[in-house]
């Protein structure tokens, strides 16, 4: 006799039942209300009020100090975090190679702050391969909620979930990462549970970069972690 968990039953629910009805849902341009911000989600960008890290991340960077900082989210999706950070006083640097996720966070960007924009800050928007067409600089702040799943990316919206078959997205963030950070820099990724941790602390460490835990969090079945990313 199988013996499954609660947490099992629920995702196998939600596997089974929820997810066809989430991808019909999703089809559509959608409106959501998070942490004060009004939100448009576009069909075909990540939404984060169904998939649980962009709001694990969120409620960490809600903790720090980011006022006059300069801060570098890669794959940015809504721009939720970015947003957060913007309204913390950070000058903003938002990038996805997404072309929908691009037009997406400049949409909410308008949205929220086109009536109360903060006086010297920065916020812009690159359509990026992660960072080729961002001018080289150091950040203060990286902040990233990556596609993680091993397997080949074959369509637009899979590059919020894949990593390539071999990890190739890893590869070329902790290579570029060494251009456009140093030492005071801090650097947080957030990973889940379901994902193959150990094999990207392995691509890190080929680049002398580590991964080091701090924070768990969980949300109905599914364990997030953020981590820091240290130079060796």
């Amino acid at each position: 006799m199988l013996d499954f968990n609660e947490d099992e039953v629920l995702k196998l629910l939600v596997n089974h039942i929820g997810k066809p009805l989430l991808k019909r849902y999703l089809k559509k341009e959608r409106k959501w209300r998070y942490k004060n911000f009004n939100l448009v989600i576009l069909p075909g960008v990540f939404h984060p009020r169904f998939f649980f890290s962009t709001r694990f991340l969120a409620d960490f960077i809600s903790a720090l100090d980011l006022n006059g900082k300069t801060f570098c989210e890669p794959g940015c999706g809504t721009g939720l975090v970015s947003l957060l950070a913007y309204r913390k006083g950070a000058h903003v640097i938002a990038l996805d190679k997404n072309e929908e996720a691009v037009k997406n966070t400049n949409q909410n960007f308008a949205l929220n702050f086109s009536n109360q924009k903060l006086a010297q800050h920065v916020f812009t928007v690159y359509e990026s391969d992660l960072f080729d067409a961002v001018p080289v600089q150091l950040f203060d702040y990286v902040v990233i909620n990556p596609p993680y799943f091993f397997n080949k990316v074959t369509t637009v919206s899979s590059m919020a979930w894949y990593c390539g078959e071999n990890g190739e997205y890893f590869e070329k963030l902790f290579h570029q990462l060494f251009r456009f950070t140093d030492s005071s820099s801090r650097v947080y990724m957030v990973l889940a549970d379901n994902c193959e941790i150990e094999r990207i602390c392995r691509i890190a460490s080929k680049y002398q970069m580590r991964l080091v835990q701090l924070m768990t969090g969980k949300i109905l079945w599914e364990k997030n972690y953020i981590f820091k990313i240290e130079r060796k």
